[in-house]
């Protein structure tokens, strides 16, 4: 049986956005006032984005919400909460750089330029097999499951819980340009699981947290991708012991997975034997509790 990651944003570039007397930096998710950074919460950094990506924009609180909150229901109160940040951080008058547009939204006040974000990379993490998840201590890594240079981290891992041993995988973030992937891929797979219910040919994201570096996506772990699979001489039920007509299903069975995603207009852009994830059948989880 076969499964499907959701689909794999592409990062966006790392911009500069340049406004009144402040900066943000894509690169480094960072705000600075008057030259100096400010700390701020990832709602009020998302907005703040949001809103330079598009700075002639009257932006509704209900395009907020789907923006930056990805729910329909998020209150008005979260949505002026993060705005009241953002001018606290600005400093000035209230409406010098962030305007309420009465009973509609809001909009930048000033122009805004944008160039592109040449600022150094945050430092990567560093994380080896046996090392705690930060920020998850009852996670250990057992084995980094995307290839890097040799001066990077890998930034998806395979992991063990210590006590019940179950595998998760955690996929990691350093950066705002990375980051903004990771909440792409949230959104894409809650969209994908609420609109296909009992679909379990698409990876669950079982928790995520996108507001403390390294940031990072939980995902539940189904077993091998079909690269591995196909090559590992392990797997004794690989790609070569299957017959003509079995590959051919396990094709359609993929085929199938990428259909329900194109039926709701998302395109994955990235498919390939390692994004192909396969999952033992029950008859062949039944044969192999027997053998042992």
């Amino acid at each position: 049986m076969s499964t499907t990651q959701a689909q794999q944003p592409q990062p966006p570039l790392a911009r500069r956005w340049r406004f009144a007397w402040c900066e943000y930096l894509g690169r480094r998710r960072e705000l600075l006032v008057n030259g100096d950074a400010v700390k701020l919460e990832t709602k009020p950094l998302d907005l703040l984005r949001h809103m330079l990506e598009e700075p002639a924009k009257i932006h509704t609180k209900p395009g907020l919400r789907k923006a930056v909150w990805d729910d329909t229901t998020t209150s008005d109160h979260s949505i002026a909460t993060a705005i009241s940040k953002l001018r606290k951080a600005f400093g000035g008058e209230r409406d010098d750089i962030i305007l309420n547009v009465s009973g509609t939204g809001y909009r930048m006040a000033v122009p805004v330029t944008v160039t592109e974000d040449r600022t150094e990379d945050p430092p990567p993490f560093h994380l080896q097999p046996g090392d705690a998840i930060p920020n998850r201590s009852n996670w250990r890594a057992l084995r980094p499951l995307s290839l890097a240079a040799p001066s990077h981290t890998p930034t998806v891992w395979l992991a063990e819980h210590v006590k019940t041993h179950e595998a998760r995988v955690f996929k990691f973030a350093v950066d705002g340009v990375a980051l903004q992937a990771l909440q792409m891929e949230v959104s894409v797979s809650r969209f994908l699981h609420e609109s296909l219910p009992g679909d379990s040919r698409f990876l669950r994201i079982l928790d995520w947290d996108l507001e403390n570096s390294p940031y990072f996506i939980e995902t539940e772990y189904s077993g091998p991708n079909l690269l591995e699979w196909s090559h590992d001489p392990a797997q004794s039920s690989g790609l070569k012991s299957l017959s003509e007509a079995e590959r051919v299903g396990l094709v359609a069975e993929v085929a199938e997975a990428v259909a329900g995603a194109h039926s709701l207009a998302i395109l994955h852009n990235d498919l390939k034997p390692s994004n192909i994830l396969v999952m033992p059948s029950p008859l062949q989880s039944r044969k192999s509790d027997s053998s042992e």
